[in-house]
């Protein structure tokens, strides 16, 4: 009768092969002869081996090192794993003497240790790569600090940038890498050895003495923990999957950078590739591959992890398993990183590019500090905007101005702004009492200095209120009188202290004849729900934006709940007058709208 195609198939070759984890632990090697090598000391610390003996095994260890080293050492797989294999070569050189070599100590516990060894060499190498790299982009920065680009958010751009910003953001992500890398590597800071197969050893082994031996800052305290948890591995193998998920958003970024639509940046030619049927093109090669590694790093934590799910306590043999993931992550990383390296070191950028948003347009305006709420008045042909003023007049120089007048002063400004205009900032602020553009303190100023070298606005607004948009209502639904006026949405002050907030209002200012022809008026309070505000946190809602509706109804929007009010008139029009705006103003009394007194409203 014959065999079966299983029994043909199920052979002893089979199954030592299917058992075997030589493959991936003799990469251990090193760890295993120093942990060896340690062990046989201690061992005669406790009359296991003699000095004469140690010393047989020490030189016979450094033998069979070089033997690997110089890749004359016979493995053999039917020994199952690096352990076994050393053991068994230790045996050829010194005879029964290497039997005493294993002594009170398991191959769970010897595992457990030389693998934290590995980790922590594997860190400090990764953390030198990575500094290596930021090395490179600090660099970069700082040969590029005049290059200018857009950023973008939602891949649109927003901002205008320094290219050494965006450089520099690569950077502090690798701070926070090295970071996780560094609490891995105390995590894995543990000797095991000692601990035996579950339940420690027979023998008074000094662990003080191997951790010291070994380069372990502690000693693991419960046996059964140290041989059967992987979770140093784990925690390894999640921190270089954000790491290389960092690597990953960086290639990405600079994939986009090098394409035609972009070209904000050329790699050099040996990360590139072309086609053999459109030899035009230089492919992101490097870049894409590194792009691409992060899904098989990130396989590599998860594998572990599920492996490390449903185990039972003590150790089990699916904890071979580890090994793989370990070693994949760490190779990949580490090439991605040199890799990365060069990447950045011979990349060159294109300034005309990067800055194409600035040299495509003209220069209108400048000395505009935190300008906001642009707006193009059509019936004007002018454009108008409002600023935001600066802060700390008295922390900056006290002894020419009071916390009264750090509170109230400077103006935000309300501008019509010409091409060719010149605010001054940072040079001057708008003094709305005085109605002279002040020289600054840090460039002489000394709260009677001024200026009439720079543009000025059209009105000064209440100090540190903030305004965030700018509306003309061209809308027919309210009075007359509101027709191509400015609304100002106020999102509210937030260092007014000793003295109360304030803002936190819609502020409305007549036009006629394209000018204002009147002052601020209060149109639409009540939003930051409290009479006397301390803290900007208090506030229960900021106004912040300012739509007018198809209706002519006003919409405004605030920061804090994201909530949107719409504003209609319901009264008469035609009668619209003196009561109704004598009521208005009688809301500029309240504590959030009115100008503070200089002793009686200050907060103690």
């Amino acid at each position: 009768m014959k065999k079966n195609s299983t029994e043909k198939v199920f052979s002893k070759k089979l199954i030592s092969k299917f058992s075997s984890s030589l493959n991936q632990d003799k990469r251990l090697y090193k760890e295993d002869i120093e942990l060896s090598s340690a062990y046989s000391k201690a061992l005669v610390k406790i009359n296991i081996l003699t000095s004469k003996e140690q010393r047989s095994i020490e030189k016979a260890l450094k033998s069979i090192s070089n033997e690997i080293r110089n890749k004359k050492f016979n493995w053999k797989p039917e020994l199952e794993d690096i352990h076994m294999n050393i053991e068994s070569r230790l045996n050829d050189l010194v005879g029964s003497l290497a039997g005493k070599i294993h002594t009170g100590k398991s191959r769970n516990d010897q595992i457990a240790t030389i693998e934290r060894m590995y980790v922590k060499n594997s860190i400090l190498g990764l953390i030198s790569k990575i500094e290596i790299l930021q090395k490179e982009i600090v660099l970069k920065a700082d040969n590029h600090l005049d290059f200018v680009m857009p950023s973008y958010t939602h891949l649109q751009r927003a901002q205008p940038i320094l290219l050494s910003h965006q450089l520099m953001a690569y950077y502090e992500m690798m701070q926070r890498d090295k970071l996780r890398l560094i609490n891995c590597y105390e995590i894995a800071d543990e000797l095991i050895l000692g601990s035996g197969a579950v339940a420690g050893s027979f023998y008074k082994l000094d662990r003080n003495f191997l951790a010291k031996e070994l380069g372990f800052k502690k000693i693991n305290s419960n046996s059964i923990d140290g041989v059967s948890d992987r979770d140093f591995i784990i925690e390894f193998l999640s921190s270089i999957s954000i790491s290389m998920m960092h690597l990953s958003r960086i290639s990405e970024e600079l994939i986009i950078w090098c394409s035609e639509e972009f070209d904000f940046i050329k790699l050099s030619d040996d990360v590139v590739t072309t086609s053999s049927m459109m030899p035009q093109k230089r492919n992101p090669d490097f870049l894409e591959l590194i792009r691409g590694k992060f899904g098989g790093v990130l396989g590599n934590f998860i594998s572990l992890l599920v492996t490390m799910k449903s185990l039972p306590f003590s150790y089990n043999r699916d904890m071979q398993e580890d090994k793989k993931p370990l070693f994949d992550s760490v190779d990949e990383f580490s090439n991605s990183l040199i890799n990365m390296t060069h990447i950045i070191k011979k990349s060159k950028f294109n300034k005309n590019k990067l800055g194409q948003t600035i040299e495509d347009g003209e220069r209108y305006a400048t000395g505009i500090r935190s300008v906001v709420g642009l707006t193009w008045n059509k019936k004007l042909n002018s454009l108008f905007g409002v600023n935001h003023g600066r802060d700390f007049l008295h922390n900056h120089a006290p002894q020419f101005y009071s916390e009264w007048e750090n509170t109230v002063l400077p103006a935000e400004e309300f501008m019509m702004i010409k091409e060719g205009d010149d605010y001054g900032w940072p040079y001057t602020y708008y003094d709305h009492f005085k109605m002279k553009r002040m020289v600054a303190p840090e460039y002489g100023g000394d709260n009677i200095k001024f200026t009439d070298e720079y543009s000025e606005p059209i009105m000064g607004l209440p100090a540190h209120w903030a305004p965030n948009d700018l509306l003309f209502y061209t809308g027919k639904q309210f009075p007359e009188r509101y027709k191509d006026g400015a609304f100002i949405a106020f999102h509210g002050s937030t260092n007014r202290v000793p003295y109360p907030q304030a803002g936190y209002v819609v502020g409305f200012i007549p036009f006629d004849g394209g000018e204002p022809s009147g002052p601020l008026e209060i149109f639409a309070d009540g939003f930051s729900g409290r009479e006397v505000l301390i803290d900007m946190e208090d506030a229960k809602y900021r106004p912040m934006g300012l739509a007018q509706g198809p209706d002519g109804s006003l919409y405004i929007s605030e920061s804090k709940k994201g909530k949107i009010w719409r504003i209609i008139f319901t009264g008469d029009k035609d009668t619209f007058g003196i009561e109704e705006l004598d009521n208005m103003i009688s809301r500029e009394e309240r504590s959030y709208t009115k100008l503070p007194d200089e002793i009686n409203d200050r907060i103690e």
